[in-house]
């Protein structure tokens, strides 16, 4: 996490915490696109997996979390799914889409200071532009699609960095 990031996540927890802990974010329309999918699904894996999503997006009272809870929802969704499963099991696109639908589905159910804090927390997390594509140290954070593991090791991080740096930057 970046220092940038860290600045960020204050506003998280303000609006967290004054969210309290009463079940407010709806998720009837997760539960039901997550039981959708495993009904029309018949692999067991997006099955199981959807079948988890309906019963993590839901109390033992309603169909409703609160604000921290659905917090943790969605960085499940983010990471631990996104990212994870699909880099294991290469599962197909139309599931991928579909649990980034998930994704938004309970987005869009938070309250408003939730989204501008999210939103808030990108826009500050965004790499710096020396870092992006187009940028001079762009090579350093590149990862191997199939791997999903860096193509330079900390060593050739290095050396890259100070290759740039010896040479100048022109940009």
């Amino acid at each position: 996490m970046t220092g940038v990031q860290t600045c960020a996540l204050p506003i998280f927890d303000r609006v967290i915490r004054t969210a309290g802990d009463d079940p407010t974010v709806n998720t009837q329309a997760l539960i039901s696109r997550a039981s959708a999918i495993a009904e029309q699904s018949s692999n067991p894996t997006v099955i199981s997996m959807m079948n988890e999503i309906a019963s993590l997006a839901k109390t033992d009272k309603a169909a409703a979390l609160n604000l921290r809870q659905a917090d943790s929802l969605r960085k499940y969704l983010s990471k631990d799914i996104l990212n994870k499963y699909f880099a294991e099991t290469g599962a197909d696109k139309e599931t991928l889409r579909a649990l980034k639908s998930l994704r938004g589905d309970l987005i869009r159910a938070t309250p408003d200071e939730y989204r501008q804090a999210l939103a808030q927390f990108r826009v500050l997390s965004r790499p710096l532009d020396i870092m992006e594509r187009q940028g001079a140290l762009a090579r350093v954070v590149d990862v191997d699609p199939l791997s999903t593991a860096a193509k330079l090791t900390e060593a050739q991080v290095v050396g890259e960095i100070i290759n740039k740096a010896r040479a100048g930057n022109p940009t």
